[in-house]
């Protein structure tokens, strides 16, 4: 029986509510500490996050050895998140090829900023909306249909994305769970094959400018070749770290600018180097994955901490993007802070986010949108106040304001 005090250190006691305090709780015990609960340690300082992801030789990622039930909810043997050593080495430039700086740009001419007027243009004659749900929400999953050449204007398609992506999403929070998450996480699988499919299987026979139609002609320089599983498997994790991450960090910026007028007007008068800054701590500071899981290789130890071959390590990034050793005043936005981009927001080591660089354009592109078209532009005193709600993936909702009608 799992008393008390266990009870409290376990990162499920936290589940919707705000996380900061444990956090600084776990960190006055040491940055390893114990979680009876979810039978893993939490590691809470940034040292120690950043040395274990940086190192798989040591610390394998929770996919190293994936059953073929995992195999099945992410899609393949092909998911970059699953591949190892040599092979994931030469998929990942592929994807860093089709996520490059220039394509980015090009990514933002033609398909994030033209998105971003379209749902700008549903909201600006109402004088209210939920940034959350009707911009947050529809921005990423929008953006990544139409790269994948979907019918990114339909709504039901794009509330269909997100639903199945949080399925998988919450199967992967709870250490790939067996029970009704994995059932729910496997038939959103099923359901996310089968749609990206369609759309593979056209661009094989009929290939354009778009990400389904790059993977059948690029990726075999870099993986092999390709068949239709494969493809898939390289499809699905593109699909969901494009539609669903980029998703809580939009609403947690939108969420620091109505918050923090001081850094809105900063921002608004600089849309350069104090965007980029804010952009950067933003993410640090209210980070969309709270934590990631690794998997120790060997027995060693950390601190005071003996960790066992087999052991999970549970890696709080949310915590870690916190830890004054790292950062002065860390729990303030400083957009002058130096070196901004080393906060844990996209992992880092062999696992950094090969999407970053589109998310960040997503980022930088959809407030300088909001400051442009929403004038005056307020949270709603009146509404449901805003809650970091959640546990692995949060984000600050419902974000209701109100602003100046242009009608």
């Amino acid at each position: 029986m799992i008393g008390a005090a266990a009870t409290s250190t376990t990162m499920l006691s936290i589940k919707d509510a705000d996380p900061f305090d444990f956090y600084e709780r776990l960190r006055a015990r040491g940055p390893i500490v114990r979680d009876e609960v979810m039978n893993a340690w939490l590691v809470v300082d940034y040292e120690h996050c950043r040395d274990i992801e940086t190192n798989e030789a040591k610390f394998a990622n929770p996919y190293a050895n994936a059953s073929d039930l995992m195999k099945r909810i992410k899609g393949g043997e092909s998911n970059i998140t699953l591949t190892q050593g040599e092979v994931h080495d030469r998929l990942r430039r592929f994807h860093s090829r089709l996520l490059s700086p220039k394509a980015v740009l090009t990514y933002r001419d033609k398909h994030i900023r033209p998105i971003i007027e379209f749902l700008i243009r549903r909201i600006e004659v109402k004088g209210a909306a939920d940034l959350a749900a009707d911009y947050a929400d529809q921005l990423p999953p929008r953006v990544i249909a139409a790269l994948f050449g979907m019918p990114w204007q339909d709504d039901e398609l794009v509330k269909r994305i997100l639903h199945l992506h949080e399925d998988v999403m919450a199967w992967i929070g709870m250490q790939h769970a067996t029970g009704p998450l994995a059932d729910r996480a496997l038939a959103a699988a099923d359901e996310l094959n089968s749609m990206l499919l369609h759309y593979l299987r056209l661009r094989r026979a009929m290939p354009s400018d778009d990400f389904a139609s790059r993977i059948w002609l690029d990726a075999p320089e870099y993986y092999g070749d390709i068949d239709e599983t494969a493809a898939l498997g390289i499809s699905r994790e593109i699909f969901l770290g494009g539609s669903d991450t980029t998703v809580h960090a939009l609403a947690n910026c939108f969420y620091v600018m109505l918050t923090r007028p001081d850094l809105r007007a900063r921002v608004s008068a600089d849309r350069g180097a104090s965007l980029m800054g804010f952009v950067e701590e933003s993410m640090r500071i209210y980070g969309s994955v709270q934590y990631r899981f690794r998997i120790a290789k060997h027995d060693s130890r950390m601190g005071e901490v003996e960790v066992k071959a087999g052991d999970v390590l549970i890696l709080v990034h949310a915590a870690a993007n916190r830890d004054p050793k790292k950062f002065g005043c860390p729990m303030d936005i400083d957009l002058d802070r130096p070196r901004l981009k080393d906060h844990l927001a996209f992992n880092v080591g062999p696992r950094t986010c090969v999407g970053a660089g589109l998310a960040r354009a997503e980022m930088l592109d959809s407030i300088q949108m909001l400051l442009d078209r929403l004038p005056n532009l307020r949270l709603d005193a009146s509404a449901e106040p805003p809650r970091f709600s959640s546990l692995f993936m949060r984000s600050w909702r419902p974000l209701h304001v109100l602003f100046d009608s242009r009608q």
